[in-house]
């Protein structure tokens, strides 16, 4: 009965915050606001996604920047070609995921190794993008803004890929992949022993994460209507999601989320001071990370008990 209540107010918990986010636009007028809730959404997304193959599989991944470009520069180009934004977004994202399946061979690199390789790709593709013509080259590529498409429309475009993002992790949490996930961040050698192919599930990972990568890329791209190689490939899309899961607490399926929402917090209180922002914002996150090492999330759990 206990467990049966616990589940209910969970559930009403989970119905309450879905339509108030859904509300949102409708008593909040602020353009800005909308902003900030689309830039925290996209970054809750890339947290969210990393933390599977950061946290979850164990496997230390530089390269998102990587995945985020490919969505970004891909749904730039079917933009461009007249292409709805949906279906942008859509194919974007699945060749971001495509991608990273082409590049699955580098599980072989175990450790720093593989970080190192994974950071290596986002530059070795920026530097790429940048001398195809094709591509816009450094220059990048415009997109033309369409009248039917305001804040309004954009954030439920975010809002509802995050949402798709956040069930489908959440699901591969609780699910058999989950579960050797979890068994192999423990131990790769003891999961192995149990019939767990470590490789079979990391790169299952791997995808997925680089899915929702580029899908938070197809969609900046849509959004913000101007996309060039040192900005969508830049380590920027790879650190500060890593530094979201961090703070929120790194291996839980809220914590991303809420460490994103404590980053953007961050930036806009410090983003007024100039060229003290990123000192101010560094250091702030800093002390939030020696007084919450676990996170917020593990911080909260800790108080909890």
């Amino acid at each position: 009965m206990i467990g049966s209540k616990s589940e209910m107010g969970k559930t009403f918990t989970l119905a309450v915050i879905l339509f108030l986010l859904f509300a949102i636009p409708s008593f909040i007028s602020s353009q800005y606001f909308l902003h900030i809730m689309i830039l925290l959404f996209i970054y809750a997304m890339l947290a969210e996604s990393w933390n599977l193959v950061g946290a979850f599989a164990g496997q230390l991944n530089l390269g998102h920047a990587a995945f985020f470009g490919t969505g970004a520069y891909t749904s730039a180009l079917l933009y461009l070609a007249d292409t709805s934004i949906p279906l942008c977004i859509g194919i974007g994202s699945v060749v971001a995921a495509f991608f990273a399946f082409l590049l699955s061979p580098t599980f072989r690199l175990r450790g720093v190794y593989f970080g190192v390789g994974t950071l290596a790709l986002s530059e070795a593709m920026r530097v790429v993008v940048t001398n195809m013509n094709a591509l816009g080259g450094a220059s990048g590529l415009r997109l033309r803004a369409l009248s039917e498409y305001g804040k309004t429309q954009y954030y439920y475009i975010a809002l509802v890929i995050l949402l798709l993002c956040l069930f489908i992790i959440y699901w591969i949490m609780h699910s058999k992949t989950g579960m050797a996930l979890k068994a192999l961040c423990r131990s790769e050698e003891a999961a192995e022993s149990l019939g767990i192919n470590p490789g079979l599930y990391k790169i299952k990972a791997f995808i997925i994460s680089a899915l929702f990568a580029g899908a938070s890329g197809g969609f900046y791209a849509s959004y913000i209507l101007f996309i060039e190689p040192s900005n969508v490939f830049s380590v920027f899309w790879t650190f500060n999601p890593i530094f979201a899961v961090i703070l929120g607490g790194s291996g839980t399926f809220l914590g991303p989320i809420v460490g994103s929402a404590v980053f953007v917090m961050i930036s806009e209180i410090t983003v007024g001071f100039g060229k003290m922002s990123s000192f101010l914002a560094g250091a702030l996150l800093i002390a939030v990370i020696t007084l919450m090492p676990k996170g917020v999330m593990g911080y909260v759990g800790e108080r909890s008990h």
